[in-house]
């Protein structure tokens, strides 16, 4: 019975590797280590702009997009948009994406490198009073969160 029940959770690691990439290994949805940092550049239109910078020792990857000029878009598995309102104490997260991307491409930002990445704004966008923040979901079952930033209301003329 025990080798039964060995090989079932032998099975169950190796699905949760197959769609998480985390398996069973303490590391699933852990910060990543060493110095990675997610800034808020700016905001236009719906898109927003981020530095994500890696000083670590260790390569990053993520589901997204890169053009010519090296910015990665960075496709929705990878990105989660968490806001607070400003009378709130807790984090209210945009709904997980639910979907697949047949052409999705996976970015590697290598140790001491640092990328320019593009993410869809929508659901800040309606959280004008308060602040957000970025959560990207890594390799591994890793995340890096980004500082907390405030969307200024469009300019009207």
């Amino acid at each position: 019975m025990s080798g039964i029940g060995s090989l079932s959770a032998q099975l169950l690691c190796a699905f949760a590797v197959l769609f998480t990439g985390c398996g069973c290994s303490s590391s699933c949805r852990q910060p990543a280590q060493g110095e990675v940092l997610l800034k808020h550049i700016g905001t236009s239109n719906s898109m927003g702009t981020f530095q994500l910078e890696n000083r670590s020792s260790e390569g990053l990857w993520f589901y997204g997009t890169a053009d010519g000029s090296g910015v990665v878009n960075a496709l929705p598995p990878a990105t989660t948009i968490e806001c607070q309102h400003l009378d709130s104490k807790g984090w209210i997260s945009e709904p997980p994406f639910v979907g697949t991307f047949l052409e999705s491409a996976v970015v590697e930002v290598p140790p001491a490198a640092a990328r320019r990445v593009t993410v869809h704004m929508g659901y800040a966008l309606q959280h004008m009073q308060g602040v957000c923040r970025l959560r990207m979901n890594l390799n591994g079952g890793r995340f890096i969160l980004s500082e907390a930033f405030a969307l200024e209301p469009p300019a009207h003329p």
